[in-house]
């Protein structure tokens, strides 16, 4: 995991006890779509400050060649509370007629693809080795996560060339032998149309919901 395209919205544990209660130590900062400043455009930066007062900013969504297990003892983050995360739909911003693809290119704010690195989790073809690399990243959260934290993830199974690839299902079945499983919510999109696609040869139907699939870290941390 040299490289990835994997966002993460991570929110910073706060003290249990009341009498202790100290402020949330961590802000995310969202850039807006018509920010051109090259450091930071399509940029989502967590800062968040140290044991000793300094301040640490962390952009989320580039690639770069740390690793989780490397970027947080170094910048001191204490144990995590809970996880909100949505990954990459494998390669499907290569797919031609994508609707997502339309308008990207429609929009000079927004690019077409995550990136062009080869470890880009979005420029895998194979759906297997995809999903092997996907399922390592969240492993690898497991020593970072407080006992009893959770995670969700944000996340709809996959249709690419008249075929299903039941990446929630699958996601929620490997994960299962690191987290427990609590949970899943219905995401429901009612704002879009139930419409069939190539009727008279194939059906293909939009999809309009993802899966919200509630972990929970039951193991000890080492």
């Amino acid at each position: 995991m040299t490289r990835w395209s994997l966002a993460l919205l991570v929110l910073l544990p706060a003290c249990a006890a009341a009498q202790q209660a100290e402020p949330p130590n961590g802000l995310l900062l969202v850039a807006k779509p018509g920010l051109l400043d090259p450091n930071f455009r399509q940029t989502v930066v967590l800062v968040t400050q140290t044991p000793d007062s300094q301040t640490v900013g962390v952009i989320l969504n580039r690639p770069t060649q740390l690793k989780l297990s490397q970027l947080l003892p170094e910048n001191a983050v204490p144990p995590i509370d809970y996880i909100l995360s949505s990954p990459p739909y494998w390669d499907m911003l290569h797919v031609q007629g994508a609707q997502t693809q339309r308008n990207r290119r429609q929009s000079a704010l927004l690019d077409v693809f995550y990136s062009d690195d080869p470890e880009d989790l979005g420029n895998i073809s194979d759906y297997n080795q995809f999903l092997e690399r996907l399922t390592a990243i969240y492993k690898s959260l497991q020593p970072f996560l407080k006992t009893g934290a959770y995670l969700t993830i944000i996340v709809k199974n996959i249709k690419k060339r008249g075929r299903i690839y039941p990446l929630a299902w699958d996601l929620a079945a490997r994960l299962g032998h690191t987290y427990t499983l609590k949970d899943e919510r219905i995401w429901c999109q009612n704002d879009q149309r139930l419409a069939p696609f190539g009727l008279g040869s194939a059906w293909v139907s939009n999809t309009f919901h993802h899966y919200c699939l509630q972990f929970r870290n039951e193991r000890t941390s080492t």
